[in-house]
């Protein structure tokens, strides 16, 4: 094991054998479409829960307005929005 030093957080111990955990891929205005299942990835004061999920209802010049269920509607920005994958 090797201790990261993650400036101004905490140290990260990094475990031998785990994976890296990708960052998440932000979509773009060419990427979104109405009705299609995003994820909020965003972290800001009273704002939307992170990780939750909604659908696009309309996309924006640099964001898209994503309907969250009980959430309401918020206008989001597309780098706090990641595409929401179905598995069968």
């Amino acid at each position: 094991m090797e201790v990261l030093d993650i400036p101004k957080v905490a140290a990260q111990v990094k475990m031998e054998g785990m994976p890296p955990i990708p960052k998440p891929i932000s979509v773009s205005p060419k990427d979104l479409r109405r009705g299609q299942s995003v994820r909020y990835i965003g972290h800001l004061s009273g704002g939307p829960r992170y990780g939750s999920n909604g659908v696009v209802r309309d996309t924006l010049m640099r964001g898209a307005l994503v309907d969250l269920g009980l959430s309401g509607r918020w206008r989001i920005p597309f780098h706090f929005l990641v595409p929401v994958t179905r598995v069968a």
